[in-house]
């Protein structure tokens, strides 16, 4: 087993600092909007959820390069993986070709990922579809958010901005958790070792039910003194200081449920689950319910976004049951007879 501890840390540090780097900047671009006062704050705020959107369907590409090449790097073949690769428009090659060179002896062939498969095409879009149409809605959805805060009250908007930022940075603990998961489930279903796989969901769920704990505890801690750097108008700062409070509460949910979902249910070749469980969670219950606190009963916008994030917390039950009682191991590989003939892109 320390084998395995040694390759989810190794993944998971790497992919943390990753993010931390990514989203410090858009901390310090926020606090120095911040600085200017809640207008300029508000008016970023609202041009980013654009950007947001389009970032979500680049994630979504990623990840079902991760999702189908991991399987394939489980069971020692760089060709597929090469090839999904150029299905994909050759996106993260860098970070393939790393793991080819780290690979311990397998072979790696610098034209494999020159060259594209109808098969690995049809694969890669089979995988991506789902992931396009969950990261898609999750970026309309974090815009609607924006949106109806924006519509409630002119300072919730900066004040969102402000506590989001800081939510993202910190949320970083489980997106590198999530895309290590997947990695180290998709690599171990991929080698055939299935009897593993199971056992490793478990080892890595105590690992969130942790990673989630330190977490919330230290964007608490952490949202005074980040807080005390911006300028914002006595509402907007105890706007953000409870939405701050609210979102300590999500980033321990969350930390738990999206590695799980993103994480081992994705990277175990189930992508059709979470698709269904944010259509119901987020559409047919969050929104709805955001949109009657907001513009029906006139809710306070910390009670709104408490509704916007309610997902992050419930959504612990649906995961739980799924990746300790359900079917969501796929093996997603072909056998090199059963592959296209390669061609030249």
């Amino acid at each position: 087993m320390k084998g395995f501890y040694k390759q989810f840390f190794s993944m998971y540090v790497l992919l943390v600092l990753q993010n931390v780097v990514t989203i410090s900047v858009n901390l310090a671009d926020n606090m120095m909007l911040g600085a200017y006062g809640e207008i300029a704050l508000s008016g970023v705020a609202a041009v980013n959820q654009i950007q947001f959107v389009f970032q979500q369907i680049l994630v979504a590409l990623g990840e079902g390069v991760v999702i189908l090449a991991s399987q394939y790097w489980g069971k020692k073949e760089a060709g597929p993986a090469g090839n999904i690769l150029a299905a994909s428009l050759r996106f993260a090659a860098a970070v393939v070709i790393y793991m080819a060179k780290k690979g311990g002896g397998l072979p790696f062939r610098l034209d494999a990922y020159k060259k594209t498969s109808k098969t690995m095409t049809g694969d890669y879009r089979k995988v991506i579809l789902p992931l396009l149409v969950t990261q898609g809605l999750w970026g309309i959805n974090t815009a609607l958010q924006t949106a109806v805060l924006g519509h409630m009250d002119a300072a919730a908007i900066a004040a969102n901005s402000a506590a989001s930022t800081l939510f993202l940075l910190v949320k970083s603990g489980a997106v590198g958790a999530a895309g290590a998961a997947s990695v180290l489930i998709g690599t171990t279903i991929g080698s055939g070792q299935l009897d593993l796989v199971k056992l490793y969901a478990r080892k890595l769920q105590k690992i969130f039910v942790g990673i989630g704990i330190v977490s919330g505890v230290t964007l608490f801690f952490l949202r005074i003194p980040v807080l005390s750097m911006y300028r914002l108008g006595e509402s907007a700062m105890a706007y953000a200081n409870a939405f701050l409070m609210v979102l300590s509460v999500v980033c321990a949910g969350m930390s738990y449920q999206m590695p799980v979902n993103a994480g081992i249910i994705k990277g175990g070749g189930n992508t059709g689950f979470v698709l269904k469980m944010d259509l119901v969670s987020i559409w047919c219950i969050v929104v709805p319910l955001s949109l009657v606190m907001a513009f029906v009963v006139k809710a306070s916008p910390v009670v709104v976004v408490c509704c916007l994030n309610a997902d992050q917390v419930f959504k612990c039950i649906p995961a739980f049951i799924m990746v300790n009682y359900g079917n969501w191991i796929r093996k997603l590989t072909r056998d090199s007879g059963a592959r296209n003939h390669i061609q030249g892109s």
